[in-house]
C-alpha cells in the first residue's frame, strides 16, 4: 500500500474568503441628501460603511467645494443604465470614489471601486468566475467579492465589488504615459 498523500488548501487571497455560517461583506451607502443616485456624469456626496462579521470600515465624506475630496458616488454602465426595469427598482451599478486611497477587503488600496449589480446573470456567477479563472490561468483580472448593498437603509440586493481598472503597481502594472505627459508639462 502506498502511503496516502497529504491534501493541502489551495492558497486564496481574502477577498476569496467567506467562512462557515459567516455573512458576505455589507456595504451601507447613505447619500448626504438621502435620494438615489441617477447621473454617470454628476457625482454625489455620501458616506460607506463596510461591515464583515462585527469588522467594519467606515469611509465618511469629507467633500467640500474647496478639497473636492470625499466619498463619492455615480451611477454606471450602458445595458444596465438604459434598462427600464433597473430603474424602476433602483438597482443601479454604481461608481464609489473615496477620499483616501483603501484596501478594501484585500483587494488592494485604491480610491476607485465598482459595485456591480449582475442585472443579466441571475446566477450572480459570470463576472466573478470570468475574473477569479483569469487569476488563476495567470491572466490580468479584475479583484472582486460579492457583497450585499445597503442604499440609503434599503436592502438592495447582491452586487460585485471590484476593482476599477487604474494603473498601478497593485492593479495594472504598466507604464503610465499620462505621468509622463504631467512631467514633461510642468
Amino acid at each position: 500500500n502506498a502511503p496516502a498523500e497529504e491534501l493541502t488548501e489551495p492558497e486564496l487571497s481574502p477577498s476569496d474568503i467567506v467562512y462557515e455560517n459567516e455573512k458576505l461583506p455589507q456595504v451601507y451607502i447613505t447619500t448626504e441628501d438621502g435620494f438615489q443616485v441617477t447621473s454617470k456624469k454628476e457625482y454625489t456626496e455620501c458616506s460607506v460603511r463596510i461591515e464583515l462579521n462585527d469588522r467594519f470600515a467606515e469611509y465618511v465624506s469629507t467633500y467640500t467645494d474647496d478639497n473636492g475630496g470625499g466619498a463619492q458616488l455615480r451611477a454606471r454602465g450602458n445595458a444596465s443604465y438604459n434598462n427600464p426595469e433597473m430603474k424602476e427598482k433602483n438597482k443601479y451599478s454604481y461608481k464609489l470614489k473615496l477620499d483616501t486611497k483603501a484596501n478594501m477587503l484585500g483587494m488592494g488600496e485604491s480610491k476607485h471601486w465598482y459595485l456591480i449589480n449582475n442585472w443579466r446573470d441571475v446566477s450572480n456567477l459570470r463576472h466573478k468566475f470570468a475574473y477569479d479563472m483569469a487569476g488563476m490561468l495567470g491572466l490580468a483580472h479584475t479583484d472582486c467579492t460579492w457583497v450585499e448593498l445597503y442604499y440609503n437603509g434599503e436592502y438592495r440586493g447582491l452586487y460585485l465589488l471590484t476593482e476599477s481598472i487604474r494603473i498601478a503597481e497593485d492593479r495594472v502594472d504598466t507604464f503610465d504615459w499620462e505621468d509622463l505627459c504631467e512631467d514633461v508639462a510642468a
